[in-house]
């Protein structure tokens, strides 16, 4: 079994004031990368914008894997 690895996180939308989530949109994709883990610190003053691209990258995971499965039992 070959093991996933992510390499780019792409926020394709967004409700957020541009210049505010700015900062999280920046570097909270390149910790989970860096990482390869969605356990990363949040950063502080964007703690919503912070949680949901994580939780948004988490359920991304998610369905890859599920997606991922169905594809190898056909």
């Amino acid at each position: 079994m070959t093991k996933s690895v992510t390499t780019k996180i792409e926020i394709v939308s967004h409700n957020e004031t541009p210049s505010f989530a700015q900062l999280p949109f920046e570097i909270i994709p390149q910790e989970i990368i860096q990482t390869q883990s969605t356990n990363v610190d949040i950063i502080s003053g964007t703690t919503r914008t912070s949680y949901g691209i994580i939780m948004a990258v988490e359920d991304a995971l998610n369905k890859a894997r599920i997606e991922c499965s169905q594809t190898s039992q056909n």
